[in-house]
């Protein structure tokens, strides 16, 4: 099928979807050039998923543009309202949140691990380490330490209970091998230990404390960390897609791997709409003031902005030379800009803003590839546009360029990737049947190995599942428990019979 077939078609759709809001002033930027580049790239991508927008100037919302279908196959249109999985850019808020119960006292910014947990044990920690490593070193990614297990539970397969949590905190804890104490490396986990201690520690949950702290002083009304509370209150969710899935199956179906309650965490666990995330530019931009109230504490907002630690890397064209509170820092398009990207599978989320130019950008997808480089485009178009640098159209051109070279070059790396895997034989000892069973692990649960009519192995770990395909070692397969991102499982023998299986470093006994 060809790019340019059923454009028009495609363009026509979207225009019918698309609804567009220009708030609060009657003299505003001429952001044509970014409704159009959105339209065609949609077009282009003939997968009509969602993207919110919110442009914030001068403490308002000056521009708000919503495309596409949060359900396709519903045809249900993305509004103001609709709450998008919005993945890493939680961490602006716990961080946000965690600022705010410093401020009350709650605790401290310098309190070691070994005081949040004076009766813990980490086993694979000395004391030297937990007695260094700071409340601001686990917001900041300073902290030098990693914990996989908890990573896995948490995000992925969401086999947890406060007990177990405790329990893998206390006895999978490791130092980086790579990078020490005061170096910068970006993960989920210290974000992740601040919640197992505030639910420790605490009359209510991490979710609680997030609500109380920051969301209902901002007003944010289609906003949770619990998944089940937004669709008891018949929000509009955005259901996940991925071009990668149209292009492979040439369906618009939803991937499976929908966020539930198990699955939000401190890292990564929101919905959100652009409406309420626009919210937190505005507080940011306000010294904590919502409509002239003052609802975060200004010094509170002063030092979430306050970089902590630098570090030099660039994701696509942000800039990163360092990381305060919950927020990325660098240099964009010649002014200062913190920033936070979110990604998971199905979702695609920016939040970001200028300070000294009181200007700022949500971005919210309900697809996870190709919005990555429609995002980057937006992202420039917009800012061109609030700095005066230029209309847009040339950043627009290049984002639709970047855009359709995926669309063309695509569907070829991915039939060449399907041939490989296919062309693998299997290098199993034991007939497929011996592997089938229940293999578990004391603290991340079982892992379901089954065959199905196809003799096809199934595999089902919490809420992951998995059809695995033949690997290159013996008595191993493929997993793709993580959608696109295939990883090796082990399976171990004893006596000839299949006792065990290994993955990422874990090993499940079989039952």
């Amino acid at each position: 099928m060809s790019i340019s077939m059923n454009k028009i078609t495609y363009l026509a759709l979207l225009t019918s979807v698309l609804t567009s809001n220009l708030v609060h002033s009657t003299e505003v930027a001429d952001f044509s050039t970014l409704t159009k580049f959105v339209e065609q790239a949609k077009a282009t991508t003939q997968l009509p998923s969602g993207t919110a927008i919110a442009i914030i100037k001068d403490g308002k919302i000056i521009y708000q543009h919503n495309f596409g279908f949060s359900d396709i196959a519903a045809k249900k249109t993305v509004t103001n309202d609709t709450a998008f999985y919005v993945a890493s850019t939680t961490k602006s808020f716990y961080a946000l949140s965690t600022l705010i119960d410093i401020e009350n006292g709650q605790l401290k910014a310098t309190d070691s691990l070994a005081t949040l947990f004076p009766k813990g044990a980490f086993s694979q920690l000395t004391p030297a380490v937990t007695n260094q490593i700071t409340v601001k070193d686990l917001l900041v990614h300073g902290s030098g330490i990693e914990n996989e297990d908890l990573g896995w539970a948490l995000a992925y397969t969401g086999i947890h209970d406060l007990s177990s949590r405790q329990k893998m905190l206390f006895e999978q804890t490791t130092e980086l091998e790579k990078t020490k104490h005061g170096e910068f490396d970006y993960s989920n986990f210290g974000y992740n230990l601040l919640s197992v201690w505030s639910d420790s520690h605490n009359k209510i949950t991490w979710q609680e404390k997030i609500q109380n702290n920051v969301f209902t002083p901002l007003n944010m009304t289609h906003t949770s960390s619990i998944m089940s509370e937004a669709r008891q209150k018949n929000w509009d969710v955005a259901k996940p897609y991925s071009f990668i899935n149209s292009m492979t199956h040439k369906i618009s179906d939803p991937l499976y791997l929908e966020k539930v309650d198990n699955t939000m965490h401190s890292a990564g666990g929101m919905v959100t709409s652009a409406s309420d995330m626009a919210q937190m530019v505005i507080a940011q931009l306000n010294q904590g003031k919502i409509n002239g109230k003052q609802v975060i504490p200004a010094n509170i907002i002063k030092t979430s902005q306050t970089q902590q630690i630098q570090t030099e890397g660039k994701y696509d064209d942000f800039i990163r030379d360092g990381y305060a509170w919950g927020w990325y820092t660098g240099d964009y398009h010649g002014e200062r800009m913190l920033h936070h990207l979110g990604g998971f599978a199905g979702t695609h989320a920016l939040i970001s803003f200028m300070p000294d130019k009181n200007i700022g950008l949500v971005v919210l997808n309900n697809e996870d590839y190709i919005s990555r480089q429609v995002t980057g485009a937006i992202s420039h178009i917009a800012y061109s546009i609030l700095l005066e640098q230029s209309d847009g159209t040339v950043e627009a051109q290049v984002g639709l360029d970047k855009v359709t070279s995926i669309v063309e070059k695509l569907p070829a790396g991915l039939a060449k990737h399907k041939a490989k895997l296919a062309s693998r034989e299997w290098l199993l000892s034991n007939d497929k049947q011996d592997y089938s069973g229940k293999y578990a692990h004391p603290t991340l649960g079982n892992i379901e190995v089954r065959l199905d009519r196809d003799e096809n192995f199934t595999l089902t770990w919490g809420q992951l599942k998995t059809l695995a395909t033949a690997f290159t070692k013996p008595n191993s397969i493929r997993t793709d428990f993580i959608m696109f991102n295939g990883r090796p499982l082990q399976f171990n023998q004893v006596d000839n019979n299949i006792a065990s299986l290994s993955y990422e470093g874990n090993t499940f006994t079989k039952q």
